[in-house]
């Protein structure tokens, strides 16, 4: 589960990385990290949130994406550890989220581009 996982959240990251660095005309392999080949849904996932105007949507629906994938993940485990690593991603998710929509918008967008 872990390296499935792994090879899911590198290739979208480095998806994302791919179309950015086009944007600004740099070389898109300075920034993949890995050894994770694009998977069929990550081209899709990324081009999507991508070309999303608003930042807050196209994060949303990354961690949809995530989520989705963790969801397939899942089935067929009860009570294992791997569902327990795959809750931990979910739960990761959700703190992120609920910190998003509890913060205040202007001072977590200037430090959020503080970071970038």
């Amino acid at each position: 589960i872990f390296k499935k996982w792994r090879i899911f959240d590198i290739a979208l990251r480095n998806e994302l990385a791919r179309l950015r660095a086009g944007r600004l005309k740099k070389d898109p392999l300075k920034y993949a990290h890995g050894d994770a080949s694009a998977l069929s849904d990550v081209g899709h996932i990324a081009m999507s949130a991508y070309r999303n105007t608003s930042i807050i949507e196209a994060e949303r629906d990354l961690d949809l994406a995530r989520w989705r994938f963790l969801e397939d993940l899942s089935v067929g485990h009860y009570f294992d550890l791997d569902l327990v690593f795959i809750y931990a991603l979910k739960l990761k998710i959700i703190i992120r989220w609920d910190k998003i929509n509890n913060s205040d918008s202007p001072l977590f967008l200037k430090e959020a581009l503080k970071r970038n």
